[in-house]
């Protein structure tokens, strides 16, 4: 299911779906933002996060990008290229969907069920236990992929000077 969307899927080359493909121009955020600020950027291209990144590269390295929301499963090249320019990351809640029966959840605590628009059922959750070391971050993905099915996350990837301001208005609005 990588790159899966209900619009519709990403596939390769050898991919034998690709003879249905349909070919879609894309840009770089570079040559279209030229040399404008941008506030906040969100990225959910169904595994395709670390091309967008890396066509936002010259924006990102001159801090022109304060704050990114973005989709994330375990990647490690797209948390270690963050990480490369400085970006300071903060996680957000998880979606889980079990694709083995029954679903082994000991290590979530589940807030939410929900069905979603395929007819899977899935969960709004938060890890029980999880280390913030990239590589055991990345770790936990792989293996949690393993034992239930799709498990992935949002992260939020925050320019350095940005980030006091970024933790004031968080932190205002869980307050709120």
């Amino acid at each position: 299911m990588a790159g899966y969307s209900s619009a519709g899927f990403l596939v390769g080359e050898d991919d034998k779906r690709g003879e249905k493909a349909i070919a879609v121009d894309t840009v770089r955020i570079d040559d279209v933002i030229g040399d404008e600020h941008v506030h906040f950027m969100k990225v959910d291209v169904q595994g395709g996060e670390l091309g967008v990144l890396k066509s936002a590269e010259r924006a990102i390295a001159e801090g022109r990008i304060s704050f990114m929301f973005i989709e994330f499963a375990g990647e490690k090249d797209v948390l270690n290229h963050l990480l490369e320019r400085r970006m300071r990351i903060f996680d957000s809640e998880y979606l889980v969907i079990p694709r083995k029966t029954p679903a082994d959840l000991s290590n979530w605590d589940i807030f939410r069920d929900l069905t979603l628009s395929s007819g899977a059922n899935a969960h709004r959750a938060w890890p029980c236990a999880i280390s913030y070391v990239p590589d055991a971050y990345c770790q936990f993905f792989i293996d949690e992929k393993k034992k239930l099915g799709l498990v992935w996350t949002d992260i939020v990837a925050v320019a350095p000077h940005f980030v006091d301001q970024f933790t004031k208005a968080a932190s205002a609005a869980a307050i709120a």
